[in-house]
């Protein structure tokens, strides 16, 4: 390559299509979409307190509690876990 020719591709374009090459772009038809914690299912991608995450599995009923369940996300990366009330919701990317 001689210098200043192009070499056809952009750090920018890289950067912006970085979800799509790492196979993590949602569905176009996808939408957030507020539901009830009891109605999350594994799999589900959420926004809860700030996190954007899939969630790996449920824990219920947390620490004995009825009314309480556990979120865990699960991934090669990360592990958290994050108590809730089965009163609050959450935001949901659903088709």
């Amino acid at each position: 390559m001689i210098r200043g020719e192009s070499a056809g591709w952009s750090w920018v374009d890289t950067i912006e299509h970085a979800p799509e090459l790492l196979g993590q772009t949602p569905p176009m038809a996808a939408t957030w979409q507020s539901i009830p914690v009891p109605d999350l299912v594994p799999g589900d991608r959420i926004r809860f307190r700030g996190s954007e995450f899939d969630v790996g599995r449920i824990d219920s009923p947390f620490l004995g509690r009825d009314a309480m369940v556990c979120i865990i996300e699960d991934s090669p990366t990360r592990w958290h876990a994050y108590p809730a009330p089965k009163t609050e919701s959450v935001e949901t990317l659903r088709d």
